[in-house]
């Protein structure tokens, strides 16, 4: 694998990770209001 692809995996998965803590702070949130 060359280092261009590597890089970009590199930045999918900083994105996903930051996506899904956004997504579990609007769920707690969700969650925290809903009860």
């Amino acid at each position: 694998m060359n280092s261009l692809t590597t890089s970009r995996l590199q930045d999918v998965k900083s994105l996903l990770s930051r996506e899904t803590r956004f997504i579990m702070k609007g769920l707690c949130r969700a969650d925290h209001f809903g009860s």
